[in-house]
């Protein structure tokens, strides 16, 4: 539904970056998601998403597949969530992937015009 879910920096689960401003600026802006930060992300709302991903600074954006949750003590219980079909990336993290790679590698010129405050050329 082209939501995007992800903690908020003041859940101490994530770091501040330039990456995951970035994909959250790129997912507004060129995704056309709503991006919703929340304190804590749900077992329920997990297993309602259609698709997952991680963003680093060197991991880019990496799709998750699947996550296991136990829950340690009465009974040992353990939740599978799989993502799609748990092998491939959803639409939205490959959008974002290449959205991010255009811009870093400076592939697509529209992309780069747009976005050209982020661009910054060091000088050795």
């Amino acid at each position: 539904n082209s939501t995007l879910v992800t903690p908020s920096l003041m859940s101490g689960t994530v770091l501040p970056g330039v990456t995951r401003a970035s994909i959250i600026e790129l997912a507004q802006k060129e995704c056309h998601c709503q991006v919703i930060e929340k304190e804590r992300l749900t077992l329920e709302e997990l297993q309602g998403a259609s698709e997952a991903f991680c963003c680093g600074t060197g991991d880019s954006v990496t799709p998750v597949g699947s996550i296991h949750v136990s829950k340690s003590g009465e009974g040992d219980e353990e939740t599978k969530i799989i993502f799609g079909d748990g092998q491939t990336p959803g639409p939205i993290t490959k959008q974002l992937y290449q959205l991010l790679s255009d811009l870093q590698t400076g592939k697509d010129e529209d992309l780069h015009k747009r976005y050209k405050d982020w661009i910054h050329i060091v000088n050795p």
